[in-house]
This record gives C-alpha cells, structure tokens and sequence, in this order.
C-alpha cells in the first residue's frame, strides 16, 4: 500500500486558531479531511461576533456589544488541505469574499500546523460523498445548471476551479438541494477568466454527475459523454446545452429503486484508484463494472478508469456489430462472447498504454451484463483479480467470481483457512491482474436470476473490511438498495478502512 501523506487527525478538544474546538472527524475524501467544530472556547476572556466581526464582547454576556445580535454557540465544518500548491489561490479566493446564492461561504481561512483551513457553517447538511448513485434526471440537470451558472460567475470575478468534484458539493435534506463549498482554485487574478480558459472545469463536472446519472438516461449520459470529450468550449456553452435538453421534457428516470453505486476514498488512502460505471448495451442487457487500480503501482487510477471506459464502449460496438448478423437476436452464448472479448480489449489496450508510457500500470475488474432472454433473466459476470461478484438470494449471500490471488489458491489447495486468508502476510499478492500481461486468462460466470435477487459487485476494498456473514446481514437489512450501499461502506470504515471501496447493487 503506497504510504498516505495525509495529517494526523486532530482529538476532540483540540483547539484550532483562536476560535475553534473540534468536535471530531466527520469525513475523509481525496484531499482532504473534514472536521465538526464548536466556537466552545470558555477560556477566550472576549467573544467574537461572526454576524458584524466585532471581537471585543466581554465573556458571559448574550449579546454582542456592537451590533446587538445573540451571541449563540455555532458549528462549523472545517477542510483541512495539505497540498501547498493550492494555498495561495485558495487564500486569495478568499480574500475576494465572492457571494453567490449557490456557493456556501468560507467564514475563515487560515494556516496552522503547515495545514490549510477553510471554515464554513454548519447545520442539517450532508456530503455529497455519501449520497449513492444515481440521482432522478431532474436533479442532475438542476446540479449542471447551478453549477454552471457558479462558474460563470466566478469568471467574471477572476476565479477559475481546478477541478469540480463530489467532494465540493453539500446535501441540504431540509430543501432536497445542493449547494457548492471549499473550491479548489486553479486560477485567481483581478480581471475576469479569459475566453480560452473558460471551459477547463466542464469535464470534471460533468464526470461528477455521469457518475450520478442513471442507466436509463441514455440521452443525458451521452449529453455528459460528450462534455467530458471537450465538445464545450466554455461553461456557457455547455449551460445553454443543458437548456435545450430540458426544453424537450426530462422523463423520470427508471430502475432508480433497482440499481445503486458509491465509491469511498476510505480512511487511509489520499486516492480513490477504484472506478465503476454502467451503460446500456440493448434494450434488454445493461452491463455494470467495477475497478480496482492495483495498489502501489504506478498510475492505479488510470488503469481503472481505463479499464471501466473501454469495456463498456467495446460491450456497446460489439453488440451493434452482432446484430445484422443474428436474424433471431443475439444468443446468451454471443453475450458472453462479447463480454469476454470487451474485457480482453479492456486488458490489451491497458498493456499497450502502460508499455508506451512506460508505465507499471495494472488494475483487477469485475463486470456483469445482466439480460432477459426469452422471458427469463440472466447475469453474466466476469472477472480477473480480487474484485468480486456475489449474488444475494433470499437472505443469502453466495459469492459468484472466484479470487485470482495467492491466499485463495491456498485456500483452494487447503493450505490455509479462509479466515487465516484474511490475515495473511501475503493476501495482497494477486494472481492475475488486468493489464499486466496481454490476452488475460478471463474467467467468466453464467447465473439464472430470480425476482428480488440482487448483485452485489465490489472492490476488495468491503469484502477486505467486513467478512462475509456482515455483508449478509447487512443485505438483509433494508429494501432500499441506496441505504443498504451506504451502510455497506460504513461496514467497510468499521472494518477499518485502509483501502478504497466500490460498491454496486442491482436487484433483478
């Protein structure tokens, strides 16, 4: 595992600047640590105001000397960033104290301990992070418009973003909305952004809400496709696209109780090197993937997101190239072919990329085309290294893929048990990897499907965490697809979090 060179997490009690005592540690994404804090701070002989800014109210009394305003205890959350890079265009940003209705306002920012503050209020919110996908259409094209209209803006202002991802949007469940905080400024200069520069932010955010998108919302995924390909030469442009989209009518979005994905940092990584993603292949075979960049190999997370691009635009060409070739439709044995055959395009195409680079470059991957055949339903799943599938039915929990790594052919061969495998010294060290080696011995799995069976594809970011008879019961414990996603990352942190964690549930 390649060391983290994220802080030590602060303990509760501890005082921050002059202002703030931290309650505890609430959230962890790439780059950054999230803290709860109070303005609980007895010993301060003066209390601070944070409507008018006067500093000088004396301690015990309920009103501030200046402007009269009550003088309540606050929470706040409070971004931790270690990247130095980052720290004078986020000061700066500051500085400006930019107002817009959908960004939330950074009340302070400071250094302390060679780490970046930025502090907002807090109140009912919730990360984005820990929302599941997918979200209904009209929900995604709400985020695009707001955000879109955000970053005009902060053009205007002098502001251009690095990157917009989950990690700077907040859930406010009171009024079902988001809203945008703690950016991460590329640029910040006294005149407004110029033309040429203007559409750096659209592929990362519309990367961010296809990861929300449904596999239903065919025409707004490829809307999404199209923007992370750079056909939007500003946030403008991609605005008005937007528009005329929804000028047509935006259908609701199906499967939303039936599908479900989430992928989690974890609590010692610095990057998320795991990818998913699912597409429509007909109009009766959707296919879902998932991806684990191998660990301490150069460029993990390019390898996955590699790997989950390629194998589903494969799946989608090779089905088209079957279809006039098969009068009565293509067979389940042709799906399976297609199958294999996107993933061994997945794994060469990797291979190639990592030889020109020069590149050690690997991930592990498992995918499913779940299809109805003649009235009947069916999962194909595929996989190579440690990434499983499983498939829950009727309150239990049989796994589908068998483990490509060491530990499992020992335990294969009775050399150890399944429970020394979890612990042993060697359980990282993986048998077959995508990428790696040209044309990957693939294995793949055919399942007969059942009304309310549900597929659960993950890295081994939740089954490393949690054994198998806690995933079960977890399974069990909601007929909400999206709760039982988010408490099976919780399971995953319980375990002890030290790696990435993808998870995705479709029920039949």
């Amino acid at each position: 595992m390649a060391k983290s060179n994220r802080p030590e997490r602060l303990p509760k009690g501890h005082h921050l600047s002059i202002h703030y005592s931290i309650e505890g540690l609430i959230r962890l994404a790439e780059r950054r640590m999230f803290y709860l804090a109070s303005n609980n701070r007895p010993e301060n002989q003066q209390i601070y105001c944070w409507n008018c800014g006067y500093e000088k109210t004396q301690g015990g009394q309920k009103n501030c000397t200046s402007c009269n305003e009550p003088l309540f205890p606050k929470k706040f959350l409070i971004s931790a960033r270690w990247n130095h890079l980052q720290f004078d265009n986020t000061e700066l940003f500051f500085r400006k104290d930019i107002s817009h209705p959908f960004l939330h306002p950074t009340l302070d920012c400071f250094f302390e301990n060679n780490i970046q503050w930025s502090v907002v209020e807090w109140s009912s919110l919730d990360f984005m992070l820990n929302k599941s996908a997918p979200l209904q259409a009209e929900c995604i094209l709400n985020i695009a418009q707001r955000t879109l209209g955000l970053i005009g803006y902060l053009h205007e202002h002098g502001v251009a973003l690095e990157e917009v991802h989950p990690r700077n949007f907040l859930y406010n469940p009171e009024i079902d909305d988001f809203i945008f905080f703690d950016p991460d400024v590329r640029l910040c200069i006294d005149t407004p952004i110029p033309e040429n520069e203007r559409g750096y932010e659209v592929p990362s955010l519309a990367q961010t809400l296809l990861y929300l998108t449904s596999v239903s919302d065919h025409e707004l995924r490829t809307l999404l496709r199209s923007a992370i390909e750079g056909c939007f030469s500003s946030a403008y442009n991609f605005g008005r696209a937007i528009e005329k989209f929804m000028s047509r009518g935006i259908p609701p979005t199906k499967y939303m109780d039936n599908i479900s994905a989430i992928s989690d940092v974890g609590l010692i990584r610095n990057l998320n090197e795991d990818n998913w993603n699912w597409t429509n292949i007909s109009e009766y075979c959707n296919m879902y993937v998932v991806a684990d960049g191998m660990g301490g190999h150069d460029c993990g997370e390019i390898a996955s997101q590699m790997a989950v691009e390629i194998i589903c635009e494969e799946g989608i060409k090779r089905y088209q190239e079957q279809l006039p070739h098969s009068i009565d439709g293509v067979s389940l044995d042709q799906f399976q072919e297609i199958l294999h055959d996107s993933f061994q395009e997945a794994n060469n195409s990797i291979k190639e990329y990592s030889e020109k680079a020069g590149s050690d470059m690997g991930t592990t991957m498992v995918s499913a085309f779940v299809l109805s055949r003649n009235g009947q339903q069916f999962a194909l799943v595929a996989n190579v290294g440690d990434s499983r599938g499983y498939l829950f039915r009727g309150g239990t929990l049989h796994q589908i893929t068998k483990d490509h790594s060491l530990v499992a052919k020992m335990v294969e061969q009775n050399q150890i048990t399944k429970e020394e495998a979890r612990v042993h010294p060697h359980s990282n060290i993986l048998l077959r990897t995508v990428g790696t080696d040209r044309n990957v011995d693939i294995d793949v799995f055919r399942v007969g499907l059942q009304k309310d069976d549900v597929i659960l594809l993950c890295s081994d970011g939740l089954w490393g965490e949690a054994e198998d008879e806690k995933l079960e019961a977890t399974m069990h414990s909601d007929a909400d697809l999206s709760k039982v996603c988010r408490t099976l990352l919780r399971e995953s942190h319980l375990g002890g979090g030290r790696d990435n964690c993808t998870i995705m549930l479709i029920r039949v």
